[in-house]
């Protein structure tokens, strides 16, 4: 039953239809603008919210740590 007769019902011609590239022709890709971020902008939160690292001496190894800046 339709609830609303005005309405056509759409139907693919082939959904499994693929174009040149060997991708399915109903998926739009889209193509990436920016560049990828460096290195040191993915930092900035890090270092946002944390103190600069220090090395530690546990048993024997060097382990690097950073403290918190916003934890009591």
């Amino acid at each position: 039953m339709d609830l609303c007769p005005a309405r056509k019902r759409a139907s693919l011609a082939n959904p499994d239809a693929l174009d040149e590239d060997g991708l399915l022709k109903d998926v739009d890709v889209q193509v990436p603008t920016q560049e990828a971020t460096a290195r040191e902008d993915k930092r900035r939160d890090v270092d946002e919210f944390f103190l600069p690292r220090f090395i530690q001496d546990m048993q024997g190894k060097q382990k690097k740590y950073r403290t918190c800046k916003v934890c009591p």
